[in-house]
């Protein structure tokens, strides 16, 4: 991450909260439904990656339970 950092590369996390902002800012100032409908679709898609990817940062690949419960027996 460091390297990347370094070459003044923008993890994609970032782009989507500014993208998210740009979108929220576009659904308060339009004024056609159709429209903010659509926009208001493109937000929930784009809130839905940005929670997945934040989750899968949270919990990197082979940390994470499988949702199994695994029952405790003491003998």
């Amino acid at each position: 991450m460091k390297i990347l950092k370094d070459a003044g590369v923008v993890p994609a996390e970032i782009e989507w909260f500014h993208e998210r902002a740009h979108l929220k800012a576009s659904i308060e100032a339009a004024t056609d439904p159709t429209e903010r409908r659509q926009l208001q679709l493109k937000l929930i898609e784009l809130e839905q990656k940005i929670a997945l990817r934040l989750e899968a940062l949270q919990h990197p690949a082979g940390h994470r339970s499988a949702g199994i419960v695994r029952p405790f027996f003491s003998e």
